[in-house]
């Protein structure tokens, strides 16, 4: 027996087909796939076999459902004939309305197919729309039913509609038949959506009515979405889905436009909203002669509801509206037998904002603005009407006040009215904007600004807000397109700057805004007058005596805006100021300190789009920066007067050079800090011969005698050295004397500010340069120094061991070297400590913090990846294993490790472990040490903001320890 006979034949099937089951078992399908796909013809003879038992009607939905499973695991199988013979055998049978379900589907899994074509498509739309949509008597398809055909004719028409265009096929009716009556959310989804489909791809004139009748009754559309909403659809969907169908097409002009403003009277609320909306996106598609008729009652209701309103939400819809038809009313006026009434009704409705600014309390002056703003930027005749209509009404009540509240209200409005004119002829802000129109407000450009100028000029502290309206009016002049001369630039450019001192901080950013974009078009106009008022108004030989500099600061980090500016005007006068402060005695360390900080953003931002600010960095700041600082450990006459927090920062900025400079550059910074630091030779800083044992790294007599004050500049070379790359080679004649030397001179030296800054150096350098050789040697200081250390009974001896053991384990850790986690086994070890145990537990955050100077991606250092996560997997299940062996001491230590991993890593890697750790948190808390409870709140409080549910399992326990932590009885702080 052939395979066509065994299937055809075969008992199995026969027997259940005749059955009462209408169950399909697994076992059983398997049995049929396995006959069907041993031929090419094995589908088409499962299709003959269900045909033949399709005379008795009980039997045929459980043959089209074994039918179309067969087939939905059979589809890499299915060649063009199968497809013809399954095509066939469902348009046949669509008649049968209790197996048009699983036929959809079937037709969907054929659609899906490589050998679905031009005919099928044709073929199946055609039988589709006699069958399937065209209903007998009363009878209503199933919701699931309709939803499966509606995406079926989706499907469709988006895969085949070249195909289904040529042929001309007939569905319209069909499909309009079949949405009518329509409720289900979903399924009016997918119906809007091909709504849209066949109105941009077909030809609808034919069914123009039919299509507006089946939508329009739907609008305007509401929807009570069931609790927990299973399908995510909400009102607003349908409401979108809806307002494009009906703005799909200026066929439906003549229909929508008398029904929507019926609507417009007759509802409110959102629904109201709606249709104001709807009224906004149909306006451009409908055009001007569709809404000419209703603009004077359509803009009467419009202008009501928005002075009426307290919703911004509706507010905004309305003047959105007003906006659309205007725009649309706009495009009438180059047709002739339109024009006149066009310009009525655009007049018409402007005669109504005029009359309302007229009222003495000008009570509707921001609604009339508003309203203005959106009729003035809809097209170049409404423009043109709004500015010759109020512009000399609003000069004129200007002038003819002295109240400081009408004239700022007035000057808001002229704002309103820059800002349509910004909106639409553009601005030298907007990229890709063209038009060829000028502003009507050119011819209204002096009094403009002399409106704005001479109430900027008045500078009274009452009067912020006139100078701040002013401020604004100037900036939209500004920036305006071909609106400004080039002399009219440069005369705001110097109000503005002689405006610097005397505006609040408000006014002062909307100043600075003003200046930058100035010096955009012509830094001219900036660089001699802004800067210099800036400068002037930064001490430089005496002491601030408030904040305010900070304003003066964050404005010239505002106005410097390319590497040229910073390169010509700033960097050279920033570094005469910070120079100057330096030397004064006893000066604001604040004060420095932020003027350096400056600087460094300042490099820092523009050294990576210009040459030339590295080169300045390399030529100027570098040599200048590390002259004055050896001068100030030397003592010299009037030299800089450093302090730790300003090495800090001198120290960024010289890591900062470094970083963004070229190897072979960074070669030549790194020889001159050998020179200076490890040589003690000054002659490449062109500096007299002196004792540089003050600021040498290895010298034995590092520290000034006690009657000279001196600071610490190690840190500068330990900046340098950190930032260059790890291709270029240290001046050294061997890594290994070097590396012996400078850990016997962190053990040796007392000065604790040159030991942090030469133990962050060793962890460079084993980070950077740590081959195997040098990787031996550093097992070698761990026996030969730190251990030793560690077992002395010398205090700070312990401290400067577990120091440099915390930075060699961040140095190798980050890189995932194994010796790295033999330092941290050895700091777990010190946190039982009784003198060392806090120390070592707060260390955690050192390893896992990222430092600004070194061991970074900016300062070229070796990282893995994750190695965050690599170090918190190694480490916490010891810290918490450590703590529950562990005396109190111990265990708070250990505790206090752990809420340093705990918040050292992203959220996530906390909340997905959150039922691993929330015990130790809990526990933590109760140990009622506020620094440990504090730090563990926040982690709490973290990973309720990142996964709230996967802390919900744990929320009594959670809410019993943050009742316990803000008990005052505990000494606790409420966080």
């Amino acid at each position: 027996m052939n395979t066509v006979e065994s299937l055809l034949y075969d008992t199995t099937i026969h027997e259940w087909i005749n059955s009462d089951s209408t169950k399909i078992d697994p076992s059983f399908i398997a049995h049929v796939l396995l006959l069907t796909t041993r031929s090419s013809t094995g589908l088409s003879d499962l299709t003959k076999v269900v045909k033949e038992a399709w005379e008795d009607k009980y039997h045929r939905e459980k043959c089209v459902e074994l039918l179309t499973q067969v087939a939905q695991h059979s589809r890499s199988y299915m060649d063009a004939e199968t497809v013809q013979t399954l095509m066939t055998f469902i348009t046949d049978h669509l008649a049968d309305i209790s197996s048009v379900p699983r036929l959809v589907d079937l037709a969907m899994i054929l659609c899906s197919t490589s050998h679905f074509n031009r005919k099928n498509a044709i073929f199946l739309c055609q039988s589709y729309s006699n069958n399937v949509f065209v209903r007998n008597g009363n009878k209503k398809h199933q919701n699931g039913l309709r939803y499966k055909l509606l995406v079926l004719l989706k499907t469709l028409l988006h895969t085949h509609v070249t195909d289904l265009q040529q042929a001309k096929v007939e569905f319209i009716g069909g499909f309009v038949s079949l949405l009518d009556g329509e409720k289900d959310p979903r399924n009016l989804m997918v119906a809007f959506e091909t709504v849209l489909f066949i109105i941009d791809k077909f030809d609808i004139s034919q069914h123009i009515e039919d299509l507006f009748d089946v939508l329009f009754c739907y609008f305007p559309i509401g929807f009570n979405a069931p609790p927990n909403n299973p399908l995510e659809i909400t009102t607003e969907d349908l409401k979108i889905s809806l307002r494009r169908c009906l703005a799909a097409t200026p066929y439906f002009a003549n229909y929508a436009t008398p029904l929507l403003m019926e609507k417009l009277i007759t509802v409110t609320g959102s629904a109201k909203k709606d249709v104001i909306d709807t009224i906004s996106l149909c306006a451009p598609v409908y055009g001007a002669h569709a809404f000419l008729p209703h603009t004077v009652e359509l803009f009467d209701i419009l202008v009501n509801e928005v002075c009426q309103t307290s919703d911004l939400s509706m507010e905004t819809s309305v003047l959105g509206a007003i906006h659309s038809v205007v725009a649309t009313l706009g495009t009438g006026i180059s047709i002739a037998n339109i024009r006149d009434p066009v310009e009525k009704s655009i007049d018409a409705l402007l005669d109504q904002c005029v009359n309302k600014l007229k009222e003495p309390q000008l009570r509707y002056a921001k609604v009339s603005a508003s309203i203005l703003r959106a009729i003035a930027s809809a097209s170049d005749p409404a423009c043109t009407s709004v500015v010759n209509l109020t512009c000399p009404l609003l000069q004129t009540m200007f002038e003819n006040t002295s109240s400081i509240d009408r004239k700022s209200t007035l000057l808001s409005i002229f704002i309103e009215i820059l800002q349509a004119s910004k909106t639409l002829y553009g601005s030298i802000e907007d990229t890709d904007f063209d038009r060829d129109f000028q502003t009507p407000l050119l011819y209204y450009k002096q009094v403009l600004l002399d409106l704005f100028v001479s109430s900027l000029n008045r500078g009274e502290s009452r009067e912020n807000d006139l100078i701040l309206m002013s401020l604004k009016g100037i900036r939209l002049m500004v920036v305006m397109k071909q609106f400004l001369s080039e002399q009219e630039m440069e005369t705001i450019a110097i109000q503005l700057s002689r405006m610097i001192k005397k505006t609040s901080d408000e006014a002062r950013t909307l100043l600075v805004s003003s200046l930058a974009v100035l010096a955009k078009l012509n830094l001219t106009y900036v660089k001699n007058h802004a800067f210099s008022q800036l400068f002037d108004m930064l001490p430089e030989h005496e002491k601030p005596t408030d904040k305010t500099y900070i304003n003066t600061l964050d404005a010239l980090k505002q106005l410097t805006i390319t590497p040229f500016i910073f390169n010509t005007i700033v960097a050279s006068q920033l570094l005469e100021k910070i120079d100057a402060s330096l030397r004064v005695l006893d000066q604001t360390t604040d004060y420095v300190h932020d003027l350096l900080r400056t600087m460094l953003e300042l490099f820092q931002k523009m050294a990576p789009k210009n040459s030339k600010t590295i080169q300045l960095g390399q030529h100027i700041f570098f040599p200048h920066i590390m002259a004055e600082s050896i001068k100030s450990t030397l003592n010299y006459s009037n030299s800089w007067q450093l302090c730790t927090p300003l090495v800090d920062v001198v120290s960024l900025l010289m890591a900062a050079i470094v970083r963004h400079s070229i190897p072979s550059h960074q070669k030549s910074l790194l020889a001159i800090a050998f020179h200076l630091f490890v040589d003690g030779d000054m002659s490449s800083l062109n500096l007299e011969p002196a004792d540089s044992t003050h600021f040498m790294l290895f010298s034995s007599t590092c520290i000034s005698p006690p009657t000279i004050p001196s600071i610490d500049i190690s840190l500068l070379f330990t900046a340098i050295v950190s930032n260059v790359q790890k291709d270029v080679i240290l001046p050294t004649k061997s890594y290994s004397e070097f590396i012996k030397t400078l850990v016997q001179t962190i053990l040796n030296t007392p000065n604790d500010k040159k030991r942090i800054a030469l133990i962050k150096l060793f962890a460079v350098i084993i980070n950077k340069w740590g081959n195997p050789e040098l990787m031996e040697l550093v097992s070698s200081v761990t026996t030969t120094y730190l251990d030793p250390a560690f077992e002395s009974s010398n205090n700070c001896t312990k401290e400067v061991a577990l120091s440099l053991t915390l930075w060699m384990a961040k140095a190798l850790t980050i890189q995932g070297h194994s010796l790295g986690f033999q330092m941290v086994d050895r700091i777990l070890s010190q946190c039982r400590s009784p003198e060392l145990g806090h120390s070592a537990a707060i260390g955690f955050s050192t390893i896992l913090q990222d430092d600004e100077l070194l061991l970074n991606k900016q300062s070229h250092a070796v990282i893995s990846i994750l190695y965050k996560q690599r170090i918190f997997n190694y480490t916490t299940p010891k810290l918490i294993e450590l703590a529950y062996v562990s005396f109190k001491n111990a265990k708070t230590n250990y505790f206090i490790a752990l809420s340093y991993l705990l918040s050292g890593v992203p959220g996530s890697v906390v909340s997905d472990q959150i039922s691993k750790f929330m015990p130790s948190i809990v526990d933590s808390i109760y140990l009622s040490n506020p620094e440990l409870s504090l730090t563990m709140i926040k982690v709490i409080s973290s990973i309720i903001s990142i996964s709230p549910g996967k802390i919900e399992l744990h929320l009594s326990p959670c809410i019993d320890v943050l009742l316990h932590s803000s008990d005052s009885a505990n000494g606790m702080i409420s966080h």
